[in-house]
């Protein structure tokens, strides 16, 4: 009733500001058994994770690896295995959450699954004007982003995403689900608009 009077019974909130968590997952067009291609995974994850980890001006603390096979598949051996890790200082740097990914999930790989699913979740988020606890020796500014992390973002804004990526990302990507089944992108591509005959 107070709409219609003109008066805002919601109020409007910034949907970031109550982000606490990032997680960016998928899951696999086909079976993966060999390590390197659940690195591939994983890493090209944690780039997209970092990417929006910059986007909302954000840094984490503390990330989580998950990997698990097709609980669909009963018949077949089944492995759901997580690994948390806490960062030294926050950082939004793709390359160091990249190491920090690579090796939680060689913690937890084992041989002989196949995996259906991984995923990246960044943790005990912060904003860079938050107050940071530092470390009393370190050399190191955690919250600054290497020069090169930001290159790499410029180039894939001005090119397009994935314009230029990580070698550890792999460049046949063949983990990844193919999209012939998606629909198509009517309000985006102008090669997807129906065409009307008359």
């Amino acid at each position: 009733m107070e709409e219609l009077r003109g008066k805002s019974a919601v109020e409007l909130k910034d949907v970031n500001d109550s982000r606490d968590r990032i997680c960016v997952s998928q899951s696999m067009g086909k079976p993966v058994i060999e390590l390197t291609e659940l690195s591939e995974a994983v890493t090209a994850h944690a780039t997209k994770a970092a990417f929006k980890l910059r986007r909302f001006k954000s840094y984490t603390s503390a990330i989580t690896i998950f990997i698990h096979t097709d609980s669909f598949r009963q018949a077949e051996p089944q492995y759901h295995k997580s690994q948390s890790i806490k960062l030294p200082y926050p950082t939004a740097d793709t390359s160091t959450l990249v190491s920090y990914a690579s090796f939680a999930l060689k913690a937890i790989y084992k041989k002989g699954f196949k995996y259906k699913k991984a995923g990246v979740i960044f943790e005990e988020l912060s904003l860079h004007d938050d107050m940071q606890q530092l470390e009393l020796l370190s050399e190191t500014l955690p919250l600054n982003i290497s020069s090169k992390t930001l290159v790499i973002d410029e180039i894939n804004r001005k090119f397009g995403r994935s314009a230029i990526k990580l070698a550890s990302e792999g460049f046949s990507q063949s983990w990844r689900p193919k999209d012939d089944l998606a629909p198509l992108s009517y309000t985006t591509k102008l090669s997807d608009l129906p065409i009307a005959k008359a």
